[in-house]
């Protein structure tokens, strides 16, 4: 019964965070767009609306076409939330500290790692690729002032 319940909750998230997507979207593409190279204020916006409503989308396929998962009840199932929570809160600090593509990395692999996506080496490859891609994306093509040290200042050059 219990399991009911939050089955019929998680289409509802579900669907109402496709809805949100779709008005994001709606009212990201009232702003300027702009190019790749001259990006309009609203470029940004509908580049994570677009990116929003793909993945909720996707949510809402999985569970509407799933069957209602076991709900965990370990420690881990509590440790998860509270862990990406925290990390989420500690990233803009570790900024001050590291620079951008260590922390960004520190931070993607603690949360890939929390929710078990793949192995300890297939989490620290995809901390790296994302956290090195996204400084390259923001840093380098958009021209956003990220904190940076020496391997960011290589990166760049290049």
């Amino acid at each position: 019964m219990q399991g009911q319940v939050k089955h019929v909750k998680d289409r509802a998230v579900a669907l109402a965070i496709l809805i949100f997507s779709l008005v994001y979207l709606a009212g990201s593409l009232r702003l300027k767009v702009g190019t790749l190279m001259q990006p309009g204020p609203g470029f940004l916006p509908a580049v994570f609306a677009a990116a929003l409503l793909v993945i909720a989308g996707v949510n809402v396929y999985n569970v509407l076409k799933l069957p209602p998962e076991e709900e965990g009840t370990g420690w881990r199932s509590h440790l998860v939330p509270i862990g990406i929570a925290a990390t989420l809160i500690v990233f803009p600090f570790m900024l001050d500290t590291f620079s951008y593509i260590l922390s960004a990395f520190i931070v993607m692999f603690f949360m890939l790692w929390l929710l078990r996506y793949k192995s300890v080496i297939g989490c620290m490859l995809t901390a790296l690729a994302m956290s090195v891609m996204s400084h390259v994306l923001f840093g380098k093509l958009l021209k956003v002032i990220l904190p940076s040290g020496v391997l960011e200042e290589f990166i760049l050059r290049l």
